[in-house]
């Protein structure tokens, strides 16, 4: 530290200088990575209590200099705002708004049109608004506009008026500041702080008595007396107070609550439910750990159970007001603050036979009845696709054995992927036979119905008439999986409702099938709810229920969502752009949030927008129980003193319930649910709150849960046990898709032991180009195939974009900046050099001119550059495919060219006639037109024509067969 202050320049960096500003973040980088001095030296004893708030500062002046180093941030905001505005308008115009266009038009116009504003404020004699904590200042100012004094005429100057220019008794606002949870939809606390303090400092009349009134609701008649000290006590100590001078304006204050009267034969209660930190994965095979996930979920399902089964008493709402009645599984809410791990807790409530609703879904995506119907539709979209095959087979729709569902896979593969093959059930059982005949016919209806029906109808009949829905229903456990077709319909309908076909739907869900994914987006009616209910803490806002339980408390969010594009409080607007190791930064997003942490900090704990938002969801998530509240949580593997989860709120205010878990723990495996902590932390605890050790559980037990309680020798784990020592078959894999270059080179590879593919006497003599920069390069670590990828790019950016400097990707720019600075500029000199050329040849000019005709608007012109594709062959009686791009396109409705750049030393065109010949084929069946082939080799400016009829016959097999007939001939190469 004494080094690093001696050596500390006197002057700032130059701000125009970004060599200047580089350096000095270099060395403030440096400085808040240092360590905070210890020891008792002067110097240690001089630096350690400014230690954190030099490095802070070093901090947000590091990000400073990066931010006005970067040459690019002033251009890249304005494009932002360029696009925004263009795309505000297109919205406009097309008529297709979101809902911020929407409220942004209405206060637009009010402010504009005075005779408009003039008759919505004659047209409400009251404005009342609920929940107003969730509203912005935008909302706000749509609300002052329609509440402006009648009397007063509108200036039309764009002004809002200000609060001593509304109505007397106009507005009405309700609210509570400590449920504002929906900041990731706009919604600003600071509005509805700040709208009490103007409203009250507003006179209406003259005598400065007729001011706008603030009542105060302290009192809340939803809940238990017990819980009510519980949340006083903890809120208390987790929000600032109503007068806490210090305080953010976006935090929440909370001032004491009052309680109404207890419901006589009630006992309320909060319990702390704890598991093991890392539920170590200890022991093998039936020993082994569940972990603390699996753990969770089945103690709060045997909790459902104990509470349901044991009649616990409970507050219910009764005739003459609040009365105690047993408890009922519809008295039960489990409310995720993130519904992840939502799929496994529904999984134990089956397991426990509990009835249940989710308001959304996570498992989707993940369960059968999805899965069986993304099968067969994918089959009848693409009756070549093996998994979506195999899967159907062994589903629902079919439920063939294991011997006819190999027996029908390689005879269908045998009849080139054909389900209509002849003989494809010849030999199978009777009723393999009869199920499989059911299937044909079921999937020769769906591919006959697909473009006659809508989505919505063809899944139904797959539900209700094709035994999807008899084959749930069949197994009573299964009845909570009902609610899943329900989704997938909804999902349907959208789909229908948004034009989209079989194959856009099928595309929709690819990548969605497998992932623990919450369904978005989709709304399912329901009769009514049946059984717990499973809900985010944000859908249970303005709920109530007897049992709370708050599974995953150790849950600190998503961490912070920084956008694209940041609208900073102190610093405007900023932006992420990549950085010089391809990273995406916003150093002035990030400077923001460290002045934010230098500005107010609360013992060790920062506060910002994010974490006062997380004590606000803590406060919702709590307060919707009326009689018993459960938190369930693990030790996180790292200390959250932050607060970021709801544990980690908890425990701040309640730090000796930490020791307590931690005693409880100590009494080992054997203090399971209920069990008495004994003297301790635990025992200066309230009555009301207990802290219960959720018990670890290991495969073993898992295997017992599901066998009623006890492993049968033919049991689950025994069965696992056998199959895992059963020796598994070797089945022959045959691959069925390759890229168009690998198998050219893998057929060249096999081939080449034969000989020459050409005659001798047909082979064009080979042409060595010999580059001296380019050895160099190679030398360094750049490739022939590196140099090869940045010719493609720079050719394809001077075609595309003609009037602009072409610039290599960023791949390419890391690995130039490998090579030192002549050899990198030789090599970028070289590139410009031999694409330039291509563009001014007769080929270059041919295809600049196709895409001039494409962008006046001529609709027989063809221009595409790296034009995807997949080509079809065949291979000892099975179809391969073949994928890949071509590099450029062009033509008219009378012909097409295809063109490959390489940049090969050696002019070898045979090696790439197979690629070249399946390009043409592929053009040919796409466009219909002629198609010619050309090789153009950047290096020399040569053209090779290929004329090659592609054959991929022995391309499926171990070893190619050395007389594969037509795979070249003598003639494949015309000069041009």
């Amino acid at each position: 530290w004494v080094d690093a202050a001696e050596a500390w320049p006197d002057e700032i960096p130059d701000l125009d200088d970004p060599a200047a500003l580089s350096t000095a973040a270099f060395r403030y980088r440096g400085l808040a990575a240092m360590q905070k001095p210890r020891g008792t030296t002067p110097a240690a004893d001089y630096f350690n209590p400014a230690c954190d708030g030099m490095k802070q500062q070093a901090t947000a002046v590091l990000h400073a200099c990066q931010a006005l180093a970067d040459p690019d941030r002033g251009a890249a905001l304005a494009f932002a705002r360029d696009f925004i505005l263009a795309a505000r308008e297109k919205r406009a115009a097309s008529g297709i708004l979101q809902f911020q266009d929407v409220a942004a038009m209405a206060r637009e116009a009010l402010l504009r049109d005075g005779s408009l504003r003039t008759w919505y404020k004659a047209r409400f004699d009251a404005v009342m608004v609920d929940e107003f904590q969730d509203d912005n200042e935008l909302q706000k100012d749509i609300l002052y506009l329609l509440a402006e004094k009648r009397s007063r005429i509108p200036a039309g100057d764009g002004s809002v008026p200000g609060p001593e220019d509304l109505e007397s008794g106009v507005l009405f606002f309700v609210g509570d500041e400590k449920q504002s949870i929906y900041l990731f939809r706009n919604a600003d606390v600071k509005v509805f702080r700040g709208l009490a303090d103007e409203l009250s400092a507003a006179t209406a009349g003259p005598t400065g008595t007729d001011k706008p009134a603030c009542l105060n609701l302290s009192t809340n008649w939803r809940s238990e007396p017990d819980l009510i000290e519980f949340f006083n006590q903890t809120f208390s100590r987790i929000m600032p107070a109503p007068d806490d001078q210090g305080a953010r304006d976006y935090e929440a204050r909370f001032a004491g609550l009052l309680a109404g009267p207890a419901t006589p034969g009630v006992q309320a209660c909060v319990t702390w439910m704890e598991a093991p930190g890392v539920q170590e994965e200890s022991g093998t095979g039936d020993e082994a750990s569940l972990g603390a996930l699996e753990a969770q979920a089945w103690r709060v399902a045997e909790l459902i159970r104990e509470l349901v089964d044991g009649k616990v008493p409970v507050t219910a709402k009764g005739a003459s007001g609040k009365e105690a009645r047993s408890c009922r599984f519809e008295d039960i809410a489990i409310l995720f603050r993130a519904s992840a791990a939502q799929n496994t807790y529904e999984r134990y409530l089956r397991i426990f036979g509990i009835p249940y609703t989710a308001t959304a879904t996570a498992g989707l995506y993940v369960e059968s009845i999805l899965g069986d119907l993304y099968a067969i539709l994918r089959l009848a979209a693409f009756p070549d696709d093996r998994l979506a095959l195999a899967s159907v087979l062994r589903g629902p729709f079919a439920r063939l054995s294991d011997d006819a569902c190999f027996v029908i896979l390689e005879r269908s593969r045998d009849q080139g992927c054909s389900l209509e093959a002849p003989g494809l059930l010849a030999g199978l059982q009777e009723a393999d036979t009869t199920r499989a005949t059911m299937l044909l016919k079921t999937w020769a209806w769906l591919r006959h119905m697909a473009d006659r029906l809508s989505l919505a109808e063809l899944v139904t009949t797959l539900w209700y008439e094709c035994g999807l829905r008899w084959n749930v229903l069949r197994n009573p456990d299964n009845t909570a999986y009902l609610e899943h077709f329900d989704f997938v319909w909804s999902l349907a309908a959208d789909a229908d409702a948004r034009g989209l076909r079989l194959c856009d739907f099928i595309a929709t869900l690819e990548p969605l099938m497998g992932e623990v994914k919450k369904v978005e987006d989709v709304s399912v009616v329901r009769e009514s709810a049946r059984g717990v209910s499973i809900m985010t803490v944000h859908a249970s806002k303005g709920l109530e229920f007897p049992v709370v339980i708050l599974p995953g408390a150790e849950n600190a969010g998503r961490g912070d969502r920084q956008e694209a594009i940041a609208m900073n409080e102190r610093l405007g607007p900023s932006i992420r752009l990549m950085d010089e190791q391809g990273q995406n930064v916003d150093p002035v997003y990030q400077m923001e949030k460290t002045m934010d942490a230098m500005e107010r900090t609360v013992g060790d704990t920062v506060m910002d927008e994010d974490l006062a938002e997380t004590a606000r969801l803590f406060y919702v998530a709590c307060t919707r129980t009326v009689s018993r509240l459960y938190l369930c949580a693990k030790a996180p593997y790292y200390e959250d003193k932050k607060g970021k989860s709801f544990r980690g709120l908890f425990l701040r205010a309640w730090p000796e319930v930490e020791a307590a878990v931690a005693a409880t723990s100590s009494a080992g495996p054997g203090a399971g649910p209920g069990a008495e902590p004994g003297a301790g932390p635990g025992d200066r605890l309230p009555d009301w709150l207990s802290i219960e050790p959720v018990p670890g559980r290991t495969v073993a037990d898992y295997a017992r849960l599901i066998g009623s309680g006890s492993i049968k020798p033919d049991g689950a784990v025994a069965a696992a046990s056998f199959l895992s020592k059963a020796a598994a078959p070797a089945l022959p894999t045959r691959r069925a898709r390759w890229a168009v270059t690998a198998a050219a080179e893998a057929l060249l590879d096999a081939m080449a032991e034969t000989g020459p593919i050409l005659n001798p006497g047909s082979m064009e003599p080979a042409i060595d180009h010999r580059d001296a920069a380019m050895d160099q390069a190679s030398d360094e670590g750049f490739g022939e195939d590196s140099f090869g990828t940045l010719c493609h790019e720079i050719t394809e950016r001077l075609l595309l974009y003609p009037g602009l400097d072409p610039e290599p990707s960023s791949g390419s720019m890391r690995k130039l900046s490998r090579l030192s600075a002549g050899t990198r500029a030789a090599i970028l000199a070289e590139a410009l050099s031999l694409a330039r050329a291509f563009t001014c040849s007769p080929r270059g000019l041919a295809a600049a001119a196709a895409r001039d005709a494409l962008t006046a608007g001529q609709a027989d012109a063809v221009f595409k550059m790296e034009y995807g594709f997949t080509w079809q062959g065949q291979s000892s009686g099975r179809p391969v495919f073949l994928s890949g791009s071509m590099d450029l396109v062009y033509g008219d409705v009378h012909a097409v060219c295809v063109v490959d750049f390489k940049t090969d030393r050696v002019i070898r065109p045979e090696r790439h006639a197979f690629q070249l010949g399946v390009y043409r084929e592929s053009a040919q069946s796409i466009f219909g037109v002629p198609v010619k082939a050309i090789l153009y080799y950047l290096r020399s400016g040569e053209e090779r024509e290929i004329n090659l009829v592609p054959d991929a016959s022995a391309l499926d097999t171990k070893r190619l067969h050395p007389d594969a007939p037509g795979f070249f001939s003598a003639e494949l190469v015309s000069y041009v």
